[in-house]
């Protein structure tokens, strides 16, 4: 469904870090996958490519077998169609209904009236908001608001949804109700790849992590937990990755090793 194959993306020709460096990585069709990482570490650069608002420098990005740095601008749109994304902030139409907000999808590629009365009520109900379609964002909570978004981001039945960071603003109930939503929409079959900060989300719903350190893929675990991998130097300046615990316990193990030598000279 998503392929990378030797993928590298350098914003600029001088840059010293790539974004993204030379990843390898496949997501099969229906697979739920969590995109982990600190800050610049290349998760939204990742999923930039997969919408193909950008082309990668070096290799190939695929999406349902289509080289996405092969397809023409004009037919960018149409791949569009079969990608759903969930953004972090939201962006909703302020003045408009939940009910017409999620229409606005169907509405910018031609979909006639019938075609969205008969989805739109179903995707609010996928989401739990079937009884807030007339409602204004300004009238629902910051979960509720986020529930919108995911329903006008599947409301046009895409084979992939894309989420970046869709519980970033949120408390943790509501956070809960959004993974539960997005949980729901992966059991129906859809791709669901999503770039979070949530640790605790991601040890709790134990999906397949994928975690990028400096545009590199360093884990890539079935049903794993959030804990980030550390890099460590040893004392005879080898590096390796630690994960979670095994590299506090070897920073505390180092620590002892230089008070101890430090005792001896």
């Amino acid at each position: 469904m998503i392929k990378f194959e030797n993928v590298s993306m350098v914003y600029e020709p001088r840059q010293q870090n790539a974004a993204l460096d030379d990843i390898n990585i496949e997501i099969s069709r229906g697979e739920f996958a969590f995109l982990v990482g600190e800050s610049g570490s290349g998760k939204s650069t990742f999923l930039s490519l997969v919408l193909r608002e950008k082309r990668s420098t070096d290799g190939a990005v695929y999406v349902a077998g289509q080289n996405l740095n092969r397809i023409p601008s004009r037919r960018v749109p149409k791949l569009r169609r079969d990608i759903g994304f969930v953004f972090q902030d939201f962006r909703l139409l302020r003045e408009r209904t939940v009910f017409d907000n999620v229409a606005f999808a169907m509405e910018v590629i031609g979909a006639s009236r019938a075609q969205i009365r008969e989805r739109v009520p179903d995707a609010l109900k996928l989401v739990g908001l079937e009884d807030k379609a007339r409602r204004k964002p300004t009238e629902l909570s910051g979960g509720e608001q986020q529930r919108v978004g995911i329903a006008r981001a599947i409301v046009n039945k895409p084979s992939i949804l894309l989420a970046d960071e869709p519980t970033g603003n949120l408390d943790r109930k509501n956070s809960i109700e959004v993974m539960n939503v997005l949980n729901r929409i992966n059991q129906n079959g859809t791709t669901v790849l999503m770039a979070t900060h949530a640790h605790e989300l991601v040890s709790e719903y134990r999906h397949r992590v994928i975690e990028l350190q400096r545009g590199q893929v360093i884990r890539d675990e079935i049903e794993g937990q959030y804990t980030p991998m550390t890099t460590v130097v040893n004392q005879d300046g080898s590096r390796e990755l630690l994960l979670g615990d095994s590299a506090v316990e070897h920073d505390e193990y180092s620590q002892v090793a230089e008070d101890q030598k430090d005792e001896d000279q």
